[in-house]
């Protein structure tokens, strides 16, 4: 998914991979599956897609160990609004300055 989401890997300055615990991601895993059946008991069945959040790596560490809650508002003023601005898996152009609305 990583790589069909850059498009091409010329086009991406990519900084660096980590690969985090697997013990870390079942936790994870078995949270977002509570999530999606708590989900789908109150509005149904819930629609999956992947998506890419644009941040630096000490906000993705801090994502990572406690989830998009404590990731707060856009710190910038956004005409698209306040909160987590998510970009579709499929988004070939991952610089900041060419992203639109989608």
């Amino acid at each position: 998914m990583f790589l069909k989401g850059i498009s091409s890997p010329a086009s991406a300055n990519i900084i660096e991979l980590q690969r985090i615990s697997s013990s870390f991601i079942e936790i994870r895993k078995e949270l977002f599956q509570k999530q999606m059946e708590i989900t789908r008991k109150h509005r149904g069945d819930a629609v999956l897609r992947y998506a890419w959040l644009p941040s630096s790596k000490g906000i993705i560490t801090s994502i990572m160990k406690y989830g998009l809650a404590n990731y707060g508002s856009s710190k910038t003023n956004s005409s698209y609004g306040v909160g987590v601005h998510l970009f579709p898996a499929n988004c070939t152009d991952i610089r900041l300055g060419k992203v639109g609305p989608v």
